[in-house]
């Protein structure tokens, strides 16, 4: 069997662990959670960041910080785990899918402005086996801050690192 991802652990990964053990903080709260949330929010140039207990519960939270009402459209590939569809219907939206790249798996970008509708209101970013979506079109094409997603007048950035960055902090990729 070929494992769709392997944990890498090469650091001190272990004498963390040992050490949430042993002070009592191996869920909720303590040392380690809080920079954890601190750094994370640096990362992604925010003034918050909240870890939560699994993607599902990240996602919920994510689409429920939209402020979305029923009958709103969220765009998402068609290949993704459920809990990407699931958040969005939980909230009372609708997920609207396109089709996937045969390359990268990832969403196919030429389709996504032919989805977006008077009712779309995001679009769920979901990168794929290590291969990022190709944000410079969606940035291009879209503006994902406003909820009627007009043609984004500015240029994109061209790194890579950048564009994955600017993009891993925004609730549900909007």
């Amino acid at each position: 069997m070929i494992p769709v991802n392997q944990p890498l652990l090469e650091g001190r990964e272990l004498e963390y662990v040992t050490d949430c053990i042993r002070s009592g903080w191996i869920s909720s709260a303590g040392s380690y959670l809080e920079r954890f949330e601190e750094q994370w929010a640096n990362y992604c140039g925010r003034e918050f960041g909240i870890a939560v207990s699994n993607g599902t519960s990240a996602l919920q939270a994510a689409v429920a910080s939209l402020g979305l009402e029923t009958g709103d459209e969220i765009i998402l590939p068609s290949f993704t785990i459920i809990s990407c569809a699931a958040a969005i219907l939980h909230s009372g939206a609708r997920p609207v899918l396109v089709d996937c790249d045969p390359e990268t798996w990832c969403m196919d970008t030429d389709e996504v402005e032919a989805r977006i509708g008077a009712r779309t209101r995001a679009i769920m970013l979901v990168h794929i086996y290590g291969h990022p979506v190709d944000m410079d079109p969606l940035l291009r094409n879209t503006d994902c801050r406003s909820s009627k997603m007009p043609p984004r007048p500015t240029e994109p950035s061209t790194s890579p690192d950048e564009r994955t960055r600017a993009h891993s902090g925004n609730a549900a990729g909007a």
